[in-house]
């Protein structure tokens, strides 16, 4: 018997990876376009995991899913704006009361009572330096001076001169707040003048959301100015804090 020869397997098909594919139709972009039966019969599983759909209908959920998170999008810069123009306003009749009352300690009642009453803040502490504190009533102004010790406790704030907003530290917040520390889960804390050389406001909210890091400065830092100028006038003039 004549021995048959063994007959040879085919050759293993190359392996073509994601990588190529990908590769393929990146420099064919017309791919597709060309083979509109094979667009037609792509199926893809349906999110979720039960049966699946085709890639036009895969196409049109991702462009309603971009549609609607671009709408939420503009509705939160529509509602940001919205809010902006209101705290605007709202502190321009801050800033205007400030600047017309007759002396710093009419000054400083109407902070505190517009504070309460347009900003929600729940707890307003004023602390300044120098002697001024002392001529005021007691419900509006503390005394405190610049010592290391307080010094240290507001370093972050004295480095970089800008309001800060967000949780206050423990130390922070007892210097401030004292027994009523633990209440205030969030605070806006200004310096009055350059280094804080006139001393701290400080607007306090029970809530941990109302005051946060990433929250824009600068009409905190235009009623610290406002403020610190009016003591700058009090303390240059030599009139009394009450402006009799």
């Amino acid at each position: 018997m004549s021995r048959q020869p063994l007959k040879q397997a085919p050759p293993a098909p190359e392996t073509v990876t994601e990588a190529q594919v990908l590769a393929f139709l990146e420099a064919w972009p017309d791919f597709l376009t060309r083979h509109p039966a094979l667009v037609a019969g792509l199926r893809l599983p349906w999110p979720g995991g039960k049966g699946s759909i085709s890639l036009v209908e895969y196409q049109m959920r991702l462009l309603r899913e971009r549609n609607a998170r671009l709408e939420r999008q503009l509705a939160e810069l529509i509602a940001a704006g919205h809010a902006n123009d209101r705290l605007q306003q709202q502190m321009q009749r801050l800033i205007l009361a400030l600047v017309g009352a007759a002396g710093a300690e009419e000054a400083l009642a109407l902070l505190h009572r517009h504070l309460r009453a347009d900003f929600a803040a729940e707890r307003v502490v004023l602390l300044l330096t120098g002697d001024l504190a002392a001529d005021l009533d007691s419900g509006l102004a503390r005394p405190m001076r610049w010592d290391e010790t307080s010094r240290g406790i507001f370093l972050s704030l004295l480095k970089s001169g800008h309001p800060l907003c967000g949780r206050l530290t423990a130390a922070q917040s007892r210097f401030l707040y004292g027994d009523e520390a633990e209440t205030v889960r969030s605070s806006a804390l200004i310096p009055l003048g350059t280094e804080a050389r006139h001393g701290l406001l400080a607007i306090g909210s029970h809530s941990p959301e109302h005051f946060t890091p990433d929250m824009g400065t600068l009409f905190l830092a235009q009623l610290g100015e406002v403020v610190a100028a009016i003591l700058d006038r009090s303390a240059g003039s030599g009139r009394p804090a009450t402006g009799d």
